[in-house]
């Protein structure tokens, strides 16, 4: 009975971990959305001058790439016997390489957002993307997909997808900043 009773005090405790937890993420949204965006002083990169860093976030940048290749093709044609165990063969071949492609993780590092920038800081690949330069921000469930005027595409998918809201609230933010 004494180990039940710990048991669910010990759930009930968990669940006033969590609520509290997501009552502090809710209201760290509220914040950015009224337009107090949070102020990072340790950045991950190198930041140009009256730039400042609102958020950081880990991730992976995804690119499209060839995951498997294969040859697909045929042949048809005639065999005429000249004499015992020798033939003469006539046709065509024809085929052709096809290549599949998937979005796959090509770096892992951080997604920051500052009021100017938004960079991926990656172990292999990074990027910066300038926010005036923003042509389209789609925000997913677990990422982010950012296309620059030139129509170039760059993808983060986020190592933890419940921050994915604050990301797109502090974009929305810093983008409305810049145009406004």
């Amino acid at each position: 009975m004494w180990l039940l009773a710990k048991r669910s005090n010990r759930t009930a405790w968990c669940q006033t971990k969590n609520t509290k937890q997501e009552l502090t993420r809710l209201c760290l949204i509220n914040e950015i959305q009224q337009g107090n965006l949070p102020a990072i002083t340790a950045s991950p990169v190198i930041l140009q001058k009256s730039e400042k860093t609102h958020w950081v976030e880990p991730g992976n940048l995804l690119e499209e790439r060839v995951i498997s290749r294969r040859y697909e093709g045929g042949s048809h044609g005639v065999s005429i016997r000249i004499m015992k165990g020798v033939s003469y063969r006539v046709g065509a071949h024809r085929g052709h390489i096809v290549s599949e492609t998937g979005i796959v993780p090509v770096s892992s590092g951080d997604f920051v957002i500052t009021n100017k920038r938004a960079i991926f800081s990656g172990d292999r690949k990074s990027f910066s993307l300038r926010i005036d330069k923003l042509l389209d921000l789609e925000m997913f469930s677990n990422g982010t997909r950012l296309t620059d005027d030139k129509g170039k595409i760059r993808q983060v998918q986020f190592n933890k997808p419940e921050n994915t809201d604050i990301v797109g609230a502090v974009l929305a933010q810093v983008i409305n900043g810049v145009q406004g």
